[in-house]
């Protein structure tokens, strides 16, 4: 369930760090997403900030403690203070050291739930929403979009009209008591503009403009570059909250006097401020205002300096198709981030003395006078062997514990928060940590009165909210509408056909949908009760000209996940009944 998202993932990580670095094994998250070690490093710089907030420590002496535990050979990312300070703006990176400066505290918890929470609380009074739809995406979608009436501004950036720019149309809405000014800016779609991809393998490949985009749409990036413009000048002439933030950020990204994705490009690789070097990899970066960089794993993707205006000539364009090793790793295909390296902590593919531990696959390999390496080696590779294989923790070992997890550390049990029955494995029936479970706009149903267990997906013909799919007629064809999938006992006891309308509702909204009566769905006995269970698939909303329809989401709990936030999508409590 998502509110033991986080948890599953973490189980996931210890079952590969057993595997870890070994070459043909690899355990993506359930959606192909990144690991859990994210959560660590997010946990690790949010610890730092709010610690220098507090004033107990400032950027210049965190750089020196970070500085002298270098030196002891504890290496992490808050370490690495060359990593860290490259990401400041050039111009007081060195000031700030020199000096000192307390860094402002920020808001930390930031999900999408706190952003809704925030808006309908009057913390939040403008929105840009940029390639996302929460009008329809957000679980209990109907008080995000209550939520939304209460901003002054919403700027939307999308390819068609999507429900969050039409959110006050929506049939629970009245428009005559909405007053958020809705702006919405057409973006070109992706072969309508260059840029990058990433993938959960962490390949960054770049993509060429096929054809010029339509109307007035342009990239996202052009939309920023003139929301900043327009921005920044209104405060040299008008003054304004926070100026600073606004008319010292780095916003250089121009080509002779016009912006140019390619210069963002090279802030994102890493270059020498003093005169403009693409930096080869992350090893060339310092803490002393000398080089900056906009995110050091990137490092190194974008680095020919002979070929700096041409994307086609870096190394995430690269098209190699030899794979050397037989391992599957094409080290000449694209740019895997960090440094090229395709297997993440590959020193743990060998033993403590350098020799694999599997002498046919072997990606790095102590010879006695040097490292072999197949793929870019995740250590220190100028040393001899030792059992540090684990560079990016403190003690230099794999971690079978997560200590940012906020719900300790072992793996637990717990039902949904929308349960029709009893935890029988402990004496805990919902996770105690879970977000939001007491905020008044969740409004948990009674199992009594709402007994049926309800979860969301999607279908192959649609993606996401529709807003790219539902504009498609033909996969309309193939799916025109959105649909509960249930049992034949279900439909036969609530006397529902193929194709009847039904009404499906719980305390928090209310959808009609179509039937489909399937033999994947059936009942399950559990703790003795004969419980049914239903699937909505989660495209469709009232927006666009071809397929619409009542939005699943409506449904959904907007608790979440400790660690992650992620609200409960994929279990909750519902009632169905034949429409009339």
């Amino acid at each position: 369930m998502p509110t033991v998202h986080a948890r599953n993932q973490i189980e996931y990580v210890r079952l590969d760090k057993f595997s870890e670095g070994k070459p043909g094994i690899r355990l993506l998250d359930e959606e192909g997403n990144l690991k859990p070690e994210v959560l660590e490093i997010l946990e690790l710089v949010k610890s730092y900030n709010a610690t220098v907030a507090t004033g107990h420590i400032s950027l210049g002496e965190s750089v020196a403690v970070c500085t002298a535990a270098r030196k002891m050979g504890i290496k992490t990312v808050l370490t690495h203070p060359d990593w860290a300070c490259t990401t400041i703006p050039v111009e007081i990176q060195k000031k700030l050291v020199d000096m000192g400066v307390i860094v402002e505290k920020l808001w930390f918890d930031v999900g999408l739930n706190h952003v809704i929470h925030h808006m309908r609380d009057n913390r939040i009074k403008g929105y840009f929403c940029w390639g996302m739809n929460p009008a329809v995406s957000t679980a209990n979608a109907k008080n995000a979009r209550k939520s939304m009436a209460k901003l002054d501004w919403l700027v939307v950036a999308d390819w068609f009209l999507t429900e969050t720019s039409t959110f006050w149309r929506a049939p629970d809405m009245k428009p005559e008591d909405v007053n958020t000014e809705v702006y919405f800016l057409p973006a070109a779609l992706i072969f309508e503009k260059i840029g990058s991809i990433n993938n959960s393998g962490r390949w960054i490949q770049w993509r060429e403009k096929a054809v010029e985009p339509l109307g007035e749409a342009i990239s996202d990036f052009e939309i920023l570059m003139k929301l900043y413009e327009r921005i920044a000048a209104l405060y040299k002439a008008e003054g304004g909250a926070c100026p600073d933030q606004i008319l010292k950020a780095n916003y250089d990204y121009y080509i002779d006097g016009k912006p140019n994705l390619l210069k963002l490009c090279w802030a994102l690789n890493g270059y020498d401020v003093r005169n403009g070097r693409l930096l080869k990899g992350f090893n060339e970066l310092q803490a002393d205002g000398t080089t900056a960089n906009g995110i050091w794993i990137f490092s190194g993707y974008f680095n020919n300096n002979d070929a700096r205006m041409d994307p086609m000539k870096q190394p995430m364009t690269r098209r190699g198709k030899d794979d050397p090793t037989g391992l599957g790793l094409f080290p000449g295909w694209s740019f895997s981030w960090p440094a090229n390296r395709r297997i993440l902590y590959n020193r743990a593919s060998a033993d403590p003395q350098g020799q694999p531990w599997n002498p046919k696959r072997v990606l790095v390999k102590w010879d006695g006078t040097k490292w072999i390496q197949n793929d870019v080696g995740d250590f220190p590779t100028a040393l001899p062997p030792q059992d540090n294989a684990f560079f990016m923790t403190w003690e230099q070992r794999a971690r079978l514990f997560s200590y940012p997890m906020v719900d300790g550390p072992l793996p637990e049990h717990f039902e949904p928060t929308e349960s029709p029955t009893k935890n029988v494995l402990n004496g805990a029936d919902k996770n105690p940590l879970a977000r939001f479970t007491k905020d008044p706009s969740v409004m948990l149903g009674d199992p009594k009165e709402f007994p049926i267990v309800a979860t969301t997906y999607s279908v192959t013909e649609h993606w996401q909210t529709g807003t790219q799919t539902r504009n498609v007629p033909w996969l309309n064809e193939l799916i025109p509408s959105n649909f509960i999938e249930i049992s034949k006992e279900l439909a036969d006891e609530k006397g529902i056909k193929p194709g009847d309308k039904v009404h499906v509702w719980n305390r928090r909204g209310s959808v009609v949908v179509d039937a489909m009566i399937t033999i994947r769905m059936k009942p399950q006995m559990i703790n003795g009760v004969k419980t049914h269970v239903v699937g909505l698939p989660h495209h469709f909303a009232w927006e666009g000209k071809f397929a619409t329809g009542d939005n699943i989401n409506d449904l959904t709990p907007n608790v979440g996940d400790p660690n992650s936030f992620i609200p409960e999508f994929k279990a909750f409590l519902v009632n169905v009944e034949k429409a009339a």
